[in-house]
């Protein structure tokens, strides 16, 4: 191998070493935990049960009933409970919400369905909060099922029994005080329950927000890498095959 061809495998392989921690944001499986707030509540409510969860894994989306299409008469988003789905993830993975060794990697709202059955799910779509964070642990396709975003879908009859149960046995559910977004979402509930109106969540969009200029940031800092990647490549390609032409028309 000439000199120039072994200086550019050298650095693709060392711009594809650098790429790939940027690429590979968490690793699939199961949530650690799902925290529910909303009305009714006056505390976060935090389900850990290991049966429940392994229900509950975002990139399959088990708890979806994806034969029953979209919800032909969607609630209003303002009054549903918000879902956010954590997982334990290392110092150095990244992670734009982090609340100690776990992040909130998914977002969706919740919805109970006013005859009895099973309950509706909401996926926030482009513009809305959460969207970029969720859209930054899960790069979805083109169909509903792989992108349920901005649409109503049925939860399965057994994510929602689950999801029933905690609102019944725990409806008081359990401060948590060392997480900013939920904190923040409590506060604002109570002081809507004070006030009389209904709940806006407007603490939890403006914390939302957050996260999505920081989920933003992440995946535009992987897209210029890339760019980079593919001028870099480009650039000592053609400088290769100069040389090599260099060499064909004036020979040693």
């Amino acid at each position: 191998m000439r000199p120039i061809a072994r200086l550019v495998s050298v650095l693709v392989l060392v711009l594809v070493a650098l790429l790939i921690p940027g690429l590979t944001v968490f690793a699939k499986g199961d949530p650690n935990k799902i925290t529910l707030t909303g009305p009714g509540l006056a505390h976060p409510i935090e389900i850990t049960d290991r049966m429940f969860l392994s229900l509950s894994d975002p990139w399959t989306r088990p708890f979806v009933d994806w034969g029953r299409g979209l919800v032909a008469e969607p609630p209003l988003v303002e009054q549903t409970h918000t879902a956010f789905f954590y997982l334990e993830v290392a110092e150095r993975n990244y992670c734009p919400r982090r609340e100690g060794t776990s992040c909130v990697i998914y977002v969706l709202h919740y919805y109970p369905d006013p005859a009895g059955g099973p309950g509706y799910l909401y996926f926030p779509g482009g513009g809305e909060p959460w969207h970029e964070l969720n859209m930054g642990t899960i790069i979805s396709g083109d169909s509903d099922r792989w992108d349920p975003n901005g649409k109503w879908h049925h939860a399965t009859a057994e994510w929602d029994e689950a999801i029933q149960l905690a609102l019944r046995e725990h409806g008081g559910g359990t401060l948590m005080s060392d997480s900013p977004v939920l904190a923040a979402e409590t506060a604002n509930q109570a002081g809507q329950e004070e006030g009389g109106s209904p709940p806006v969540f407007a603490s939890v969009a403006a914390e939302a927000e957050a996260s999505s200029d920081s989920a933003s940031a992440g995946t535009l800092g992987v897209r210029v890498l890339w760019v980079v990647a593919l001028l870099a490549v480009g650039l000592l390609s053609g400088a290769s095959g100069w040389l090599g032409l260099r060499r064909l028309r004036n020979p040693a």
